[in-house]
C-alpha cells in the first residue's frame, strides 16, 4: 500500500537522481541560472580560442565565429532563446557584440557585463570594465599582459560574480578606437 511516507521517499529519490545526472554547467554557471545557451568566441584570435578551450574542457557548449554572427543568431540562438532564455557569454570583437546586442533585444536580453580589452599599436593592453561591482572588482585585477582569455572564461564561470541585476552601458558604435585592436569579453542575460 502506498502511503504519504512512501510518496515522500520516492519524490526525494527522484530529485536526488535528477541532481546527480545534471550537466556540469548547470546551476554553477552565472549564479542561480539553470544553464548556459552558448559561449561564443571569435576563432580568429588566440585569446578567444583560449577562452573557448576552458568552456569546452568543462563540457559547456561553444560556437566559433569569424566576425559575422547573423548565421549563428538566425539558425540557432534566436530559436533557443525564445524557448528558454538562458545566458550567453563570449569573447569576440566589438562588431560581433554590437550585432548580438541589437539582435538579442528581440528576446528581451541585454549585456550584463563587459570588459573591453584594447591593444594599442605597440601591443600594450588595457581593460575597461562595465558591469556589477563584483565583476568590476575582478576585471580590474587583469594585468597588461596577454593571457586574459582563460582568465575571462574562469571569471564568467564564477557564480559569485553574477548576483546583482545590472545592464551594462552600451558603448556607441561597433568600431574600435583608431589604430587599436579591441576584443570584448561579455555576458548577456
Amino acid at each position: 500500500m502506498v502511503n504519504r511516507r512512501t510518496l515522500l521517499k520516492l519524490g526525494t529519490a527522484g530529485m536526488a537522481a535528477a541532481v546527480v545526472q545534471a550537466p556540469a554547467f548547470g546551476s554553477s554557471l552565472l549564479g542561480s541560472s539553470p544553464g548556459l545557451v552558448r559561449a561564443v568566441f571569435d576563432e580568429r584570435f588566440a585569446e578567444a580560442q583560449a577562452f573557448a578551450s576552458v568552456f569546452r574542457s568543462r563540457g559547456m557548449p561553444t560556437t566559433g565565429i569569424r566576425g559575422d554572427v547573423s548565421a549563428l543568431w538566425y539558425r540557432d540562438l534566436k530559436a533557443r532563446l525564445l524557448e528558454q532564455r538562458l545566458p550567453i557569454v563570449g569573447l569576440t570583437d566589438r562588431t560581433a557584440l554590437f550585432c548580438l546586442e541589437e539582435l538579442a533585444r528581440d528576446v528581451g536580453m541585454k549585456v550584463q557585463g563587459r570588459i573591453d580589452h584594447t591593444f594599442d599599436p605597440q601591443g600594450a593592453l588595457t581593460h575597461h570594465v562595465t558591469g556589477p561591482s563584483a565583476w568590476i572588482n575582478a576585471g580590474q585585477r587583469l594585468g597588461p599582459e596577454q593571457g586574459f582569455g582563460r582568465v575571462m572564461a574562469a571569471l564568467l564561470t564564477d557564480p559569485t560574480l553574477h548576483g546583482e541585476s545590472f545592464a551594462a552601458q552600451k558603448h556607441t558604435g561597433p568600431f574600435s578606437p583608431a589604430n587599436k585592436k579591441q576584443l570584448v569579453s561579455w555576458w548577456m542575460a
